[in-house]
Parts: structure tokens; sequence; C-alpha cells
């Protein structure tokens, strides 16, 4: 009887084979809970979903908040873009199938007003005497000449410092190659003592700076006999010449020479 018993405790206390597949759930469970792998494959997740496929959703999410529109403006992700958008057929931009609004035209597939140079020479924004383009030193008896185009309200500033040579006269000029509707000026500055001009068959002129000068039409010589009160007969300084544009709505090339 004592056998009996003893083998009747034993058979209570062995679990069935539903208990066996019971504590090998809970051993995983466990182990899973505590960050020990499991026997899923690797590159997955206990959700079904690949590291790869989580990897591939964070990327798009980053990159879908900031993107490029097919113009080239940046986009903030809201549908709005930044920067300037030049439509064709309106003034600066591309010609639209040959053809601009208004009373533009098409030049060399740009839209541009009526009369307008499409290619000034290198040098431009100069049509200021603050921003004229410095043609560098010149010395006496020395000839320089630069090709230009302007058009209708343009003008053309060019500057240089003269030396003087004592073979050479006093007298600066200018020849302004061009249609007769161009005017050329020339200003003067001294590096010492006060500026005095004498125009010779051509009127005087002062620069938007207070610069004395000579004024002349195009395919004329412009003569100034230039001094400095106070200094002596030879007197190094500072041209100033400017080119205005026709009165007419054209573009008009020329050619200017100038002589210290």
């Amino acid at each position: 009887m004592a056998y009996l018993a003893a083998a009747t405790l034993v058979l209570a206390g062995c679990p069935d084979d539903g208990g066996d597949d019971d504590a090998a759930g809970d051993d995983t469970t466990s182990s899973t809970s505590n960050g020990d792998t499991t026997d899923d494959p690797p590159g997955t997740t206990s959700g079904g979903s690949t590291d790869g496929g989580s990897t591939a959703m964070e990327d798009e999410s980053s990159s879908g908040g900031d993107s490029t529109t097919a113009a080239g403006s940046e986009s903030d992700g809201s549908g709005s873009s930044t920067g300037m958008i030049c439509e064709p057929g309106t003034e600066g931009c591309a010609c639209d199938n040959d053809s601009c609004v208004d009373d533009l035209q098409c030049m060399g597939d740009v839209c541009v007003a009526p009369g307008a140079c499409v290619d000034h020479p290198e040098g431009e924004d100069n049509d200021s005497e603050m921003t004229a383009v410095d043609l560098g030193e010149v010395e006496g008896c020395a000839v320089g000449s630069i090709d230009g185009a302007v058009d209708q309200g343009d003008s053309d500033w060019f500057t240089y410092h003269g030396t003087v040579d004592p073979e050479c006269n006093m007298d600066t000029s200018a020849i302004l190659d061009a249609d007769p509707d161009l005017e050329v000026c020339m200003f003067w500055e001294c590096d010492q003592g006060n500026e005095q001009v004498v125009c010779f068959g051509t009127p005087e002129g002062v620069s938007p700076e207070g610069r004395p000068g000579c004024c002349g039409n195009a395919n004329s010589v412009v003569f100034m006999q230039r001094e400095c009160l106070g200094v002596g007969d030879q007197p190094d300084g500072t041209v100033y010449i400017e080119v205005l544009g026709p009165d007419d709505a054209m573009c008009v090339d020329y050619n200017l020479a100038y002589l210290f």
C-alpha cells in the first residue's frame, strides 16, 4: 500500500503533454519580455514588420516634409513653394512660343521692352557716376577705346585716372562713334587744387556729383581743356565719361575713344 500511495503522488505531480506545451509557451513569453532573442528569423519583430520596412517608412517620413518641385522651387510640404517664378511671355522671361504679352518684343528668346538692349557689354550696371567702369591708369598721349550699347533712358559711365606727359597738351578729348542721337560728356576732378575746364565748340556741363565738364554729340570730337587752379599747368586727375542713351526706343551700339 505504501508503494501504491507513492506512485500515485508521483503521477499526480507530473504534467501531461499539454502542460509541457504551456510551460514552453510561458518560457518563450518570459524570454521575449526580458529582451532576450526569440526564434523569429533575423530582421523581424514579433509584430511581423521587418527592420528594413520600418527604416524605409522612417526615411520616407523624414524626407516627405521638404521636397523640391518640378520648377526647382523649394516646397515646405504644405503645397506652397518659395522662390521667383518667371512666367513665359512676360518682361525678362523666356518667350512664349516666340511671343510676348502687351508690346514686349521677343529678342534672343527673351521678352524685352521695345528697343531695349538684350546684351550689354561687361561692366553693367554702370548707369551712374558712382558705378562707373574703372578703365585704370591712362598716361598722357595715350589713346584708349571701349565698346558699349545703350538704350532709351540708359547711361553708361566710365572713369580713369590720368597722368600728364610734358610732351602732350592739356586737352582731354573723347570721340563717340555711334548713332547721332547719342551724346557724350567728360567731367574732371583734380588730384590737387580746384577744378576748372574750358570747352571748345561744345557746351559745358556739370555731373550729378558736381564735377565740371564738356558735352557733345556723337561723331564729333569733344575737347576739354583741364586745369587745377593753384597747382600748375600740368595737373593729374580723374576723368569721368558718360554716354547718354537715345531719346527713341532703340538699342544703339557705340565705340568710345578717349585721350588724356
